[in-house]
């Protein structure tokens, strides 16, 4: 709970809950409150108002007294915030009141992420078996859309797709709409399908993207015996 709603300064304390007791005087209900919340709430305003006032005369601006105008301002601002508080959990506050008595408003219900929707993934390059993806919207439109918080890419090495999710194998997840994959599972020449879908802050997914699929080349080996040299 934010307490910035009191004032720093003494003379302004003094008319904002002063403003604040005729409020909840006048119909302490409506704020979720009883009547003698009010009346003790008015009997410690008082004790801090005559303490306060006693100090702005310079001839009994004594030590003893700053010291029960400081106690009684403790008090007071306790009081004060356990009543704000009382008030805050009443589950009829609105907004419209706690303007009225000028305390902390509360942020509207946030909205729901919702849960995402369907990716179109496109293949940026191809480097080799390295194969760079652009994580879309749409097919024209590019980057994440709004609430989404990354992706989840997943690989099948064969002619043809899965059938079902369990065929699947999960290849990396990225915060970014772009992402290079290392596909070298199968040493042959072979077809890689490829597909993801998007997930939210709540790590909620939506759809699977369609597969697409990548053709790529065996991979090279040194020949038996043959050493790498180091450039000079």
């Amino acid at each position: 709970m934010a307490f910035n709603y009191l004032p720093s300064e003494e003379a302004k304390l003094v008319v904002w809950t002063g403003e604040f007791l005729a409020n909840i005087q006048a119909n302490p209900t409506s704020y979720g409150l009883v009547a003698q919340d009010a009346t003790d709430y008015a009997t410690t305003r008082t004790r801090f108002v005559d303490a306060y006032n006693k100090v702005q005369n310079p001839i009994t601006k004594t030590p003893p007294n700053i010291t029960a105008k400081n106690t009684a301002k403790k008090t007071l601002i306790n009081a004060t915030r356990m009543l704000v508080d009382v008030i805050q959990a009443w589950p009829q506050m609105t907004n419209e009141k706690r303007r009225e008595l000028k305390i902390t408003e509360r942020d509207k219900k946030p909205v729901p992420t919702p849960v995402p929707g369907t990716p179109f993934v496109k293949v940026a390059s191809i480097n080799g078996r390295k194969v760079t993806l652009s994580l879309q919207q749409s097919k024209t439109s590019k980057g994440k859309p709004k609430g989404v918080s990354g992706a989840n890419v997943f690989v099948f090495y064969g002619e043809q797709p899965p059938a079902t999710a369990n065929g699947w194998k999960f290849e990396t997840g990225t915060g970014r709409s772009k992402v290079t994959l290392n596909l070298t599972d199968v040493e042959a020449a072979c077809t890689v399908w490829i597909t993801a879908f998007w997930f939210n802050g709540r790590k909620e997914a939506g759809q699977a993207a369609d597969p697409i699929s990548v053709n790529l080349a065996a991979m090279s080996a040194l020949p038996q015996g043959m050493k790498i040299k180091k450039a000079a």
